[in-house]
């Protein structure tokens, strides 16, 4: 049994006792907090002034009796939180009836009984363990307990999402009389802060659930969304509890010209603080606290949830929690991490041509397996380290199911994806597509790597290690979740064996040699397997079907993320192995002399026929599929690898490209086309193509300034 709840500082880790001791010395809140009027005068509604003093204090009667009975036995059943008139029986119906909840887990447990006695609270819990409704259900309850109105159904939202609000009878004299009742006033009680969209997304989303029989509005403020649009819904639609990414939040609350109203605010929450301060969200968090009304003037409640207390996370509790805060802890010192728990297996392929063949025959086994009843609903996450990269192995995987949907078991479930370049309603939907899925392959870039809570997910699959170790772990986290188990597989060219010695010593990783297709040779198909042979030839089938174009461009971003292979000739000779072998491509793809100085090869041997490319891009004749031809003459554009008299700088021939700012190491040059139409896997319409593999920084949440433009 965990011993979960202690009082600070003395129960805090030897240094966040250390830094906060002189900040402590105050005695602790320990009774539940009445609202306390604003004196921002100005700002506040009538409303706020209508209790008188003995209501107010028999309801802070009420609560610190519910609260002892808190304290003298904690609460492990939601239902009992009802019976005992702690929490109002709307938001337990949500829970026990809509969402099928009964029993609390033991971070539920822990942050549930302590936070709604509204004292202000670090937690320290994993993802995956129940903390999203551990802080929703106390902050709803203390909102409705300050405004019992909003306890009781919306009956004017409902009606109104009936008939729609475009038609007349919506415009008319009914929406003008309910357009001026206060709950559809946007009055801000609390905000939650993420670090990522998607994570905000789904905590709104279980925030919604939450609110469902009562009149609480859930918005969200978060990056690749339109700003003005959700300062619409905010302002119309009426707005309690605010869901948002710091750059998003930092932008509205300093806008001058579309101020939120934020003097009611009672409870701020920082979900995953130390990945907060990992990215960088410091500075947005200053200007933020700066934003909001001083606690001297509206005492608040602020709630903390990390994963881990590092230093950054201990300056943050400095910061912005009040003298007296309690500190919960709900990992066990002797609890095995799931990266430590779950099984880990690497296959070495020959080269990365043959990366996706492996991945398709292990899906293929996996899905055969789960069907005749020997593993679990097959449900894997795929991860690339570049953005390209995975848009393209999509698109094969894509043409092999429509091709095979009714021949193999692996087609039963979805195939979704998930990238930096999709706009945040597309990513939103692959998310929640892949959350209600029973059998499902999701390809995603590490947007999806943390904080995200995927139910039963069976596999996680790396093409290749990420760079930097932690990231490996965080991925590794999206399976063995809510006490399920787990597979975790990397698959990676030999030639990066060392890395896993050297990045991650201490992991139970071992090799596994049950995969044909991943020593085969390509160039040599009679002496494969047959069921290796065919997975081979349907990816090369597909992949002759994918836009040479698209395979143009992700070659020099795939080498770019690869680029810590420290060989890097033998990488270039792989990569092109895999353009010619698996791509089909008749001509070697360009890479740009950024790109090779990037990956360190800035001063490759040069012969006289071939200008300025370097010794990785020798022509030498192959025979078998695809092939490149050293003579070709027009073709694709940017194959032609003769160098041309009228080039500028030796470059490509004929046009004056001028280097992309989104190009990685300074990019190709090149037109500056405007996305097609017609782009490929919902990309945005209205920006320009993200290279690289690197999830793009929303202007939003740019750091150090505040970007006002629509």
């Amino acid at each position: 049994m965990l011993a979960p709840l202690r009082r600070c500082p003395a129960s805090l880790p030897r240094a966040l006792s250390a830094t906060t001791r002189f900040a402590l010395r105050s005695t602790s809140i320990a009774s539940p907090r009445a609202g306390l009027p604003s004196r921002i005068a100005p700002l506040l509604s009538v409303r706020a002034f209508q209790s008188t003093v003995r209501q107010a204090g028999a309801q802070a009667a009420a609560a610190t009796t519910a609260t002892a009975d808190i304290s003298a036995s904690p609460i492990t059943k939601f239902e009992e939180l009802q019976e005992r008139g702690i929490v109002h029986k709307n938001v337990i119906k949500a829970i026990v009836d809509d969402m099928g909840i009964h029993t609390m887990t033991d971070v539920q447990s822990a942050t549930i009984n302590q936070a709604l006695q509204g004292t202000d609270l670090i937690a320290q819990a994993k993802t995956g363990t129940g903390k999203t409704l551990g802080f929703l259900l106390p902050m709803l309850q203390n909102i409705l307990s300050k405004d019992p109105k909003l306890a009781e159904p919306d009956r004017t939202s409902s009606f109104e999402t009936s008939f729609g609000r475009g038609n007349s009878f919506g415009r008319g004299r009914f929406q003008r009389q309910t357009s001026r009742r206060p709950h559809l006033v946007p009055d801000i009680r609390a905000i939650i802060i993420s670090p990522t969209r998607e994570l905000a997304e789904q905590i709104a989303v279980e925030a919604r659930k939450l609110t469902r029989h009562t009149s609480v509005k859930v918005q969200t403020a978060v990056g690749g969304t339109g700003k003005r649009e959700g300062l619409r819904r905010i302002m119309t639609e009426g707005c309690h509890v605010l869901v948002a990414t710091p750059g998003r939040l930092n932008d509205i609350l300093s806008d001058e010209f579309n101020p939120i109203p934020v003097q009611n605010l009672d409870y701020f929450i920082y979900d995953e603080a130390d990945r907060l301060m990992e990215t960088g969200f410091m500075e947005e968090i200053k200007e933020i606290q700066k934003s909001l009304p001083p606690t001297s003037l509206r005492d608040r409640q602020t709630l903390m949830f990390s994963a881990t207390v590092p230093k950054e996370v201990v300056k943050l509790v400095r910061q912005t929690l009040k003298p007296g805060f309690h500190f919960v802890k709900t990992v066990r010192d002797d609890e095995e991490p799931t990266h430590q728990r779950i099984p880990q297996k690497v296959v070495f392929t020959n080269g990365f041509e043959t990366q996706l063949p492996a991945l398709l025959e292990l899906c293929q086994r996996e899905a055969i397996l789960s069907q005749k009843g020997e593993k679990r609903p097959f449900k894997a996450i795929v991860y690339f380290n570049s953005l390209k990269e995975t848009q393209i192995s999509y698109s094969a995987f894509n043409r092999i199911r429509r091709a095979q949907r009714s021949k193999h078991a692996l087609w039963d479930g979805d195939l979704l994806f998930i990238h930096s370049d999709l706009q945040q309603s597309a990513r939103q939907r692959q998310a929640d597509s892949f959350r209600a899925a029973e059998r499902a392959i999701l390809f995603s870039t590490d947007v999806t790597a943390r904080g995200m809570d995927f139910p039963n997910v069976t596999h996680v699959i790396q093409m290749g290690l990420p760079r930097d170790p932690p990231d490996y772990v965080h991925r590794i986290g999206r399976t063995g979740r809510a006490g399920k188990e787990g597979e975790g597989w990397v698959i990676m060219p030999e030639m990066n064996a060392y890395q896993i010695r050297q990045k991650l010593p201490d992991l139970p990783i071992k090799p596994d040699n049950s995969l044909a297709t991943a020593t085969a040779d390509l160039e040599a198909l009679d002496e494969v397997p047959e069921h290796a042979s065919n997975i081979i030839q349907a990816l090369q089938d597909s992949f002759s079907k994918v836009d040479e174009m698209e395979l143009e461009e992700a070659f020099p971003r795939i080498l770019s993320a690869a680029s810590n292979t420290k060989d890097k000739h033998a990488l270039v000779e792989s990569l092109k192995s895999m353009a010619k072998n698996l791509w089909g491509l008749q001509q070697e793809p360009y890479i740009p002399p950024n790109v090779l100085r990037g990956i360190g090869l800035d001063r490759p041997n040069r012969s006289r026929n071939q200008g300025s490319r370097g010794r990785g891009f020798d022509r030498n004749s192959r025979d078998g599929r695809g092939g490149f031809d050293r003579n070709s003459r027009g073709g694709r554009g940017g194959f032609d690898m003769r160098p041309r008299d009228n080039a500028p700088f030796g470059g490509r021939g004929g046009f004056d490209r001028k280097p992309r700012d989104d190009a990685p190491f300074g990019g190709r040059g090149g037109f500056d086309r405007k996305p097609r139409g017609d782009a490929p896997f919902g990309q945005r319409q209205d920006s320009r193509d993200h290279r690289g593999g690197k999830p793009p920084q929303s202007r939003w949440e740019t750091r150090g300034r505040v970007n006002r433009a629509f």
